[in-house]
């Protein structure tokens, strides 16, 4: 076989017969700008993942929730309070709340009565206490004190769920839940065995009848009960008590997430991923909703719904740096091997930066090792995830650190690999796509290397260099080795040119692109392209640059006139004051 790549023109759709590298293109990003820090200023609300599959544009509601292309940001209000604190012990006080009876609304879930025992709702509880347990390795405890009775707001469900300003409104929820069971002589409720000294504890679960409107996925995924309330995360109610104290922290979640779903969803994740708001995690899904984020590999995406929502997965070694759980081994030098403990063991992450140190510390790579034990035992698969992050992207303030699924804050780098148009799974957010898959992770006998020119690649988003390479050494364990190397000796360097593909593949408008890539800034590139007898059909200099470039050919010759159906090859020579390359 000769060394061209093969383009066929078969009436203007062009099909590739040989490529080098065949989609094997790099993930290059763009973002804007903000810091990550602890403490840090929460932003005033948080809301839960919306069950997978479900579809946020096109549904009734025309509030901020209701469509992710008319979605603004609600988060924009910043305050001066930090998170509440994520080591020691935290005292959280538990209230059942009902409506007024609402029979025949068939945009909500239930007649607004509860109908869950205390029993089940304590068991929920307990799922809390247990996760931050297992989840911090022991650092946090939560003491949660469940109030006896179930009270009555004065206004219906659908009235807290529906449209307008759906935050204030869900905000109203917990104020008007504090005014009837706050502990007030002066106003009457002075029987301290059925009202609450609010003051008594850091933070509040308002728990209340019905279903969270986030698992209404009824008709495809568009839902049909738009008046269900939304599950939110609150630091900034600044509620007067009756003692003169405040009230800032509360998370408003319902008692059943059981809807469209043959009753099997649980409140158990949701209500994980609301109070890891109050410790100061962002969602790390994508708030617009145009891409799955960082997946269902971090509580704070689409991990609070494992195993339909009763058994939340880990926060990510990310999340754990945020809260102080975890500090990762900085990898500086080449290791030939280095042990990574299953997350759900031990409190075990390396850090190696995606270019030099001193060039830009906010973007680097985290390896993690996740196998389905304890708090993971319902990931799909195991092995190693190679997390790439950039701590100056998006703005935890605005709560969009994932927003822009081309430059993500906490990118998963799948092992899966990236398409066509340099999208990974977790890019898009289609009908039917999985938030998590076994395919994601690196281990022996699958995937097993992120360097320069592997798919997905260790690029850094500026497109510079790529000086780091990751090799997994282990088959699936619950200690795995990994072979990292972070100078350009361990990854191409020199005169090179690879990743050279035409798209798309096959042309359907009459226009196509040579994508190609360069390990040095060329001084000269020149494009050949030929035909099946080898004549030139097209010559064309091209300005390139170091890293990723594309050529575009509208099928024309050099006399522009539109080439013939037929068999096609290019040739790409580039040229420095390093040497030449060529890739045929």
């Amino acid at each position: 076989m000769d060394n061209f790549n093969k383009m066929q023109l078969n009436f203007i759709l062009l099909t590739a017969v040989f490529m080098f590298y065949l989609f094997n293109c790099l993930g290059w990003h763009q973002g804007a700008v903000k810091k990550i820090s602890r403490p840090y200023s929460l932003a005033s609300l948080k809301k839960a993942p919306p069950y997978p599959g479900k579809i946020l544009s096109g549904t009734a509601k025309a509030s901020h929730r209701a469509a992710a292309g008319a979605m603004r940001s609600i988060l924009n209000e910043k305050v001066s309070r930090s998170a509440l604190a994520a080591k020691g012990t935290l005292k959280l006080i538990a209230v059942r709340c009902e409506f007024a009876l609402e029979t025949g609304n068939p945009l909500i879930t239930g007649d607004g009565k509860a109908s869950l025992s205390a029993a089940a709702v304590s068991a929920n509880l307990d799922k809390l206490k247990n996760y931050y347990s297992k989840a911090s390795y022991g650092a946090l405890s939560l003491s949660i004190d469940l109030a006896g009775q179930v009270f009555e707001l004065p206004k219906k469900m659908s009235q807290y769920g529906s449209g307008g300003d759906a935050p204030a409104v869900v905000k109203s929820l917990v104020s008007d839940l504090v005014s009837v069971s706050s502990l007030d002589p002066a106003a009457g409720r002075s029987d301290a065995s059925k009202y609450i000294d609010y003051s008594s504890y850091d933070a509040v679960i308002a728990i209340h009848a019905g279903v969270g409107e986030e698992s209404d996925v009824a008709g495809g995924g568009a839902g049909d009960t738009p008046d269900d309330i939304w599950s939110m995360a609150f630091d900034d109610l600044n509620i007067t008590l009756a003692n003169g104290g405040i009230l800032n922290y509360a998370i408003v979640v319902p008692e059943s997430e059981a809807q469209d779903n043959n009753g099997e969803n649980g409140p158990a994740g949701v209500m994980c991923h609301e109070f890891g708001h109050l410790l100061g995690l962002p969602d790390l899904y994508d708030a617009d909703n145009s891409s799955l984020g960082a997946g269902a590999w971090d509580l704070m995406g689409y991990g609070a719904w494992r195993d339909n929502g009763n058994s939340p997965c880990m926060i990510s070694s990310w999340s754990m740096i945020q809260l102080g759980y975890l500090t990762p081994v900085e990898v500086v030098s080449n290791a030939a091997s280095l042990s990574v403990a299953a997350l759900s063991d031990s409190p075990a992450a390396l850090k190696v930066y995606a270019s030099s140190k001193e060039k830009n510390k906010n973007e680097y790579f985290l390896v993690e090792n996740r196998q389905k034990k304890g708090v993971d035992s319902f990931i799909e698969g195991g092995g190693i995830l190679i997390w790439h992050i950039d701590d100056a992207a998006g703005s935890v303030e605005s709560n969009n650190v994932n927003a822009d699924e081309t430059h993500k804050r906490v990118d998963l780098e799948s092992a899966e690999g990236l398409d066509s148009s340099n999208k990974d799974r977790l890019d898009y957010n289609a009908a039917g796509t999985k938030p998590m898959s076994d395919k994601d992770p690196f281990y022996a006998g699958y995937k097993t290397v992120l360097d320069a020119w592997s798919n997905p690649s260790s690029m850094s988003y500026n497109m510079t260099d790529a000086p780091v390479s990751i090799e997994v050494l282990s088959p699936k364990n619950d200690i795995m080795n990994v072979k990292i190397g972070v100078d350009n000796k361990e990854t191409p360097s020199g005169v090179q040119i690879s990743k050279t593909y035409f798209y798309p593949n096959p042309v359907s408008d009459g226009f196509g692109k040579i994508y190609y890539f360069t390990a040095f800034k060329p001084d000269e590139v020149k494009i050949k392209i030929f035909d099946r007898n080898r004549r030139t059909v097209l010559s064309a200099d091209h300005f390139g640059r170091k890293g990723h470039n594309e050529f575009g050919w509208n099928l024309a010759d050099d006399n522009l006139n539109e080439v013939p159906n037929g068999t096609y090859f290019y040739k790409i020579t580039a040229k420095s004051a390093a040497g030449e390359a060529e890739k045929t």
